[in-house]
This record gives C-alpha cells, sequence and structure tokens, in this order.
C-alpha cells in the first residue's frame, strides 16, 4: 500500500503557463484527492525552496489544497510543514550547509582559473557561482552543453570528486554525499517510513538518485523522461507511462493508487 508520494517538478508535474509554472491542473485534482484516501505526498525537487514556495503560492490559486508535508530542496535540504510554514530539519539542514559550502570552495578554487575558457562557450550571466552552488545554464540543444559539462566534470575531479549532474539545461557540481535519494532516505529515517509505502517519480538526470527501488520502493516516470531514468525505473521493477510529462506523471500515480 503506498501511502507516501514523492515528486519531481520540472518535466514531472509542472506546466509553463505563467512564470514560474505550476502543477499541471489534472495533477492538481489528483493530489486534491489524497487526504481522503491516507496519501501523503511530499516534493523532491532541484528547486530550492523559496522557488518552491512561490510555485505552491500558485498552485494554491490553480486550486490546490492538498499541501505537501515536506519540501525536499536544492537535491539536499529538507524542510518540514509546521501549520502554514515549513521548518528545516536539523541538524540534517546545517550538516548538508557545511558539506555544500566546503565541496563548492574546492570547486570554485579550479575553476576560476579556467573562467576565460568556460566564456567561450556559455554566458557570464548564464554561470552562477555562490557559496551554495556552482551552476551553468546552457541549452541542451546546442553542442556546448556537452562542451561545458565535459568541462566541468573535470574540474569536479580536479576538485576532488563529486558529482556532475544535469537537469535540462542547467549543469551543476554536486557532492557525493548530497542527492535527491540521500536526503530522501534521511527523510524517511527521520519519520520512520519503509520503503514499500513510498512511490518516487521523476524524469531526469538529477532523479536517478531516488529512482533505483532501493530508498522508494516504487518507482515511475513519463515516457519523456530520459532514456537513463526510464531504463533504470524498468530495472528496478518500476512504472515508465507511455505518456509524456505530467499526464505520464498522473498515469503513474493512478497505477499505483488507482483511479
Amino acid at each position: 500500500m503506498i501511502e507516501h508520494v514523492f515528486l519531481d517538478f520540472d518535466g514531472t508535474i509542472m506546466v509553463y503557463d505563467e512564470e514560474p509554472g505550476f502543477f499541471h491542473p489534472e495533477v492538481i485534482q489528483e493530489m486534491n484527492t489524497f487526504p481522503s484516501r491516507g496519501i501523503t505526498w511530499y516534493t523532491n525537487s532541484g528547486r530550492h525552496i523559496e522557488g518552491q514556495e512561490k510555485v505552491l503560492g500558485l498552485c494554491r490559486k490553480q486550486g490546490l489544497t492538498c499541501m505537501p508535508e515536506a519540501l525536499i530542496c536544492g537535491e539536499s535540504f529538507i524542510y518540514e510543514r509546521s501549520e502554514t510554514e515549513y521548518l528545516p530539519l536539523e541538524p540534517w539542514n546545517s550538516e548538508a550547509k557545511v558539506i555544500q559550502k566546503t565541496f563548492h570552495r574546492n570547486v570554485q578554487r579550479v575553476l576560476r582559473s579556467r573562467l576565460t575558457e568556460f566564456a567561450r562557450y556559455v554566458d557570464a550571466e548564464k554561470t552562477f557561482l555562490t557559496d551554495m552552488g556552482t551552476y551553468f545554464f546552457v541549452d541542451q540543444e546546442k553542442e556546448e552543453h556537452a562542451v561545458v559539462a565535459r568541462m566541468l566534470d573535470g574540474v569536479i575531479r580536479e576538485a576532488g570528486g563529486g558529482l556532475l549532474v544535469k537537469n535540462g539545461p542547467w549543469l551543476f557540481a554536486q557532492p557525493d554525499a548530497l542527492n535527491k535519494g540521500c536526503a530522501l532516505h534521511r527523510f524517511l529515517e527521520h519519520r520512520g517510513i519503509p520503503s514499500d509505502e513510498v512511490l518516487a517519480v521523476g524524469d531526469h538526470e538529477n532523479d536517478l538518485s531516488m529512482l533505483d527501488g532501493l530508498t522508494a520502493g516504487k518507482t515511475g516516470c513519463p515516457a519523456s523522461a530520459i532514456p537513463e531514468v526510464r531504463r533504470l525505473v524498468l530495472s528496478s521493477g518500476g512504472y515508465v507511462s507511455d505518456l509524456d510529462g505530467p499526464l505520464g506523471t498522473l498515469d503513474v500515480l493512478r497505477h499505483y493508487l488507482g483511479d
């Protein structure tokens, strides 16, 4: 019996009729039935908490009444709902922050000597270097995307190791110890939720760590998920929809939860 559902945002449940996008109307309708069916849902998105809360605010205007019980944000951080606000899970968030800062300091130490080379392939305004993140935004349809990915992967390895993560046009560095799967595992451990009660749905490379069938007992993805995700979901006994995007995710939900 699935009682807990973890959902990615972009490529999985989002439409973009206005910025920054909101959940597909039929997905919202499905979510609103969750409480009466004993189902709780949670986010697990690469978006940070400010971006997730903005999307959730727009979804309320679209009729969403069933809000997530917790938010997993930026591949790393967990926020639990307390009435109308989301509070950080401690000491997990503070420890994750230290890991992120140390990792990105090391990556950017190597990267800064090569920014001129990176500038040949990606505009300066699409390069984001902060104490908590190392990101590049490059159109994945262009050959520059693969070039920047290879260059960033080399920087990460020279800096001592970590992961190159691709999420659509976004290319970013991530420490080995932090990803969607790690954060999901920590949250389930914190709440005492068994894996066989959990469904996770995603579509892109940064979702792979939560779709291996180990942390979440059931997994799924839309047909538009990248090939690596579809293969992993199938190999872990999950469900790959024949439908793309949000309608594919809706199909996954109905496959596991019933109509």
